[in-house]
């Protein structure tokens, strides 16, 4: 994968998820507060759904979404 391919398939919403993936994970094996864990989990559930809903939004129109 070249450079500019790379760039083309990190999108803002990958990095977003990961970031929120990465935290929840983190925060599991170093023992965080409940609160956090289910903070960052509805936040990555909700980012996660929102991106489905346009992606979907997207096919159902007939326009190319980014994959």
């Amino acid at each position: 994968m070249t450079g500019t391919a790379f760039i083309r398939w990190l999108t803002v919403d990958k990095i977003v998820g990961a970031g929120l993936v990465l935290a929840l994970i983190l925060s599991l094996f170093t023992g965080g507060s409940k609160e956090l864990q289910t903070s960052i989990a509805s936040g990555l559930i909700g980012w996660m759904s929102r991106g489905a809903i346009e992606h979907g939004r997207d096919d159902a129109y007939g326009s190319k979404g980014e994959h």
